[in-house]
């Protein structure tokens, strides 16, 4: 094949749950190879197979055993030994894709018309952007807890050291065993992974691809085969999720830039030099008024409105 199988393209096609676009994308893949088309008539064939619950295959056990005692030559030994890998490497691909069938079923999957926080049946909590999709399964059964992710979606995971918490995306993994986190991943965009706290590994879907350790503070955004990682990151990067703005000997000027996006206000500064003071603190806030009303009175500063402007006077 000419690319990893879109599985699940398929499964959708199957079930006729396939969007347009995937359709499309599914149609150019098969046209891609020949091998490609085989593969989708072998899955077809399987689907239905296992649908009504028939199968084609009938061993001949008396026939088979006969075989064996016969006397053989070498070569005829080989070419037997290299039938019998196909089909041992045959019967396990089916076992996979068997297994794969019965992993998609009982799945639950939330489309976000505006920013939504719910709770996996782990108790992990969830909040994903508007936009966003997250498909899981109703109860996590295996040794490991996998969702996948498209778009945006913030994390708080419940601890559970024997079932890592995997988020898939479009070109990578995330694993985690109990923390705090946001993922950005697009499909047309870079995967991006912000760690507030506790600790994941991040690994792109790519052959001997290593896994790359985040520690809290710290950023990864990977595209195309190229990882950035940063060593602190901008500390309200989950501040859309978390409603709370946190600053740790930050720069006003930094300070009144994150505050002038969380509330959608313009903020000036009497003098450059006011910029130049630092701010720590935490503002949870419902409006930009009281949050600079702290900021002021902390730095010891005069807070100004007028109209929808802020200015910070000495």
């Amino acid at each position: 094949m000419q690319k990893e199988a879109p599985i699940k393209k398929i499964l959708s096609k199957l079930d006729h749950s396939i969007t347009a676009e995937d359709s499309q994308e599914l149609d150019s893949w098969r046209k891609t190879s020949e091998e490609n088309e085989s593969f989708y008539k072998t899955f077809t064939f399987l689907w239905n197979d296992k649908l009504t619950g028939k199968s084609s295959y009938h061993p001949e056990t008396e026939k088979a055993l006969s075989i064996t005692h016969l006397r053989i030559s070498r070569r005829q030994f080989m070419r037997r030994m290299v039938n019998a890998a196909a089909v041992l490497t045959a019967l396990i691909a089916i076992g996979s894709i068997l297994l794969m069938l019965q992993s998609t079923k009982h799945t639950i999957k939330i489309i976000a018309d505006r920013q939504k926080e719910f709770t996996l049946p782990d108790k992990t909590t969830v909040i994903l952007a508007k936009g966003s999709e997250l498909t899981y399964p109703d109860i996590f059964k295996s040794s490991k807890r996998e969702v996948e992710l498209v778009g945006k979606a913030w994390f708080h995971v419940t601890h559970k050291p024997e079932q890592p918490f995997i988020v898939e995306t479009h070109n990578a993994f995330t694993k985690v065993l109990g923390t705090q986190f946001t993922i950005a991943a697009d499909k047309t965009e870079p995967t991006a992974v912000f760690l507030d706290e506790g600790k994941v590994a991040f690994q792109a879907k790519q052959w001997f691809s290593k896994s790359h350790i985040l520690n809290p503070g710290e950023m990864i955004d990977y595209s195309n085969g190229v990882y950035q990682k940063i060593k602190q990151h901008n500390l309200n990067a989950s501040s859309w999720a978390t409603q709370q703005l946190k600053f740790k000997s930050t720069p006003l000027l930094e300070v009144i830039r994150e505050i002038e996006t969380y509330y959608n206000v313009n903020i000036e500064l009497q003098t450059p030099q006011i910029g130049e003071l630092r701010f720590s603190g935490m503002l949870k806030e419902s409006n930009a008024q009281d949050a600079l009303e702290i900021v002021a009175l902390t730095l010891q500063l005069r807070l100004i409105q007028n109209n929808k402007t802020f200015t910070l006077c000495l």
